[in-house]
């Protein structure tokens, strides 16, 4: 996917160490942050969709 570096790092919530690039990035980017989490669940769900070789995970019983 092709996401600008600034968008991902907000949508993972990361904290920006460098006080010159904080006070750059203060807008929310809350447009361009959906817009990634929409693609990202469209493309997990084709993982998911496409995932026959996958066996779920059942919770196990202790004797």
């Amino acid at each position: 996917m092709s996401f600008a570096h600034e968008v991902c790092e907000m949508a993972l919530a990361h904290v920006i160490g460098n006080k010159s690039e904080a006070a750059y990035r203060r807008g929310d980017l809350f447009d361009k942050r959906r817009r990634l989490m929409v693609d990202w669940a469209s493309y997990c769900s084709t993982i998911a969709s496409n995932a026959d070789n996958v066996r779920p995970i059942r919770k196990t019983t202790e004797a």
